[in-house]
This record gives structure tokens, C-alpha cells and sequence, in this order.
């Protein structure tokens, strides 16, 4: 086992300096709202502590990020099942069609692509890291922004 001494990555980045300045000044802040399925809501409690727990073994933000997009997918599944309970959709594209399409997220064509683009980088690997805290704004407009419009839009 590892010892407990911050990822040597964080000296670098401002904000990195110890623990408590790490978490917050980089870990975004989550705040699903109330609409958002319990299910979602520990979902994204876990990221947060990937997140947290990332000052210690950077790769956690890789597995965060993945995380992210599974939770999103899962969001997106919920939702459509609470809408169509007799019908089910096969992946994530069609969910996100479905979504933008009925008024579920307000998301222009482009930023729809680039979030399947992004997720299908992340879900089928071609490396083995996927971007680590390039990442980080991404995750908090996942599990924040676009979980919580999902939940509350239309």
C-alpha cells in the first residue's frame, strides 16, 4: 500500500498545495437538486470522493471520470424509463437524442456531439489514460449541470 503523501502532480497545478486547498479549490462542488434520483445522487457522492481521494493516487480522476459518464448514462435511462416504463433504449446515443429532443436537456447539436464524443473516448479506450484533470470541469457540468436539468427540465 501506497503511503498517505499527496500525488506529486499537485505540486504543479495551483490550488494543489495541501489537502484542504485541493479540495476546495479544485474538486467541483455537487449539488444535485432535489428531482435527482437517489440512485444518481450516491453515484455522484462517489465521484466526489474519487475526486477527494485523487490528491493521493492521482489515477482516481480517470476512474471519476468514467464514473461520471456511466452516471450520466444511467440518468438518462431513469429518466426515459420514468417517461416510457414499457420501452427501453439500447445505448447512449439514442438516449441523448431522446433527451435533447423532448425538452429533457437544452443542449445545442454541437455540444450534444461533443458529450458523445467524449463519453465514447472514455467508454472504449484507445489509451490508458483518458485526460485526468482536464477533465475536471467536464465532470462537474455531467453530474451538476446536465444531471440536474435532466431531473428538472420540461
Amino acid at each position: 500500500m501506497k503511503d498517505r503523501s499527496p500525488s506529486p502532480i499537485w505540486s504543479v497545478v495551483e490550488g494543489g498545495e495541501s489537502f484542504e486547498s485541493f479540495c476546495n479549490n479544485l474538486i467541483p462542488k455537487f449539488e444535485p437538486n432535489d428531482s435527482v434520483p437517489e440512485a444518481i445522487r450516491r453515484r455522484i457522492e462517489t465521484i466526489s470522493k474519487l475526486l477527494r481521494y485523487s490528491y493521493f493516487e492521482y489515477d482516481f480522476v480517470d476512474v471519476a471520470i468514467e464514473r461520471s459518464y456511466q452516471t450520466l448514462e444511467l440518468a438518462l435511462h431513469l429518466k426515459y424509463e420514468m417517461i416510457n416504463p414499457e420501452k427501453s433504449k439500447k445505448n447512449f446515443k439514442p438516449y441523448m437524442d431522446w433527451a435533447v429532443q423532448n425538452g429533457y436537456l437544452k443542449l445545442s447539436n454541437e455540444q450534444k456531439k461533443t458529450l458523445e464524443y467524449l463519453r465514447n473516448h472514455v467508454t472504449h479506450l484507445k489509451a490508458d489514460r483518458t485526460g485526468g484533470i482536464v477533465h475536471l470541469n467536464m465532470i462537474k457540468i455531467i453530474c451538476n449541470d446536465i444531471i440536474n436539468d435532466l431531473f428538472t427540465l420540461k
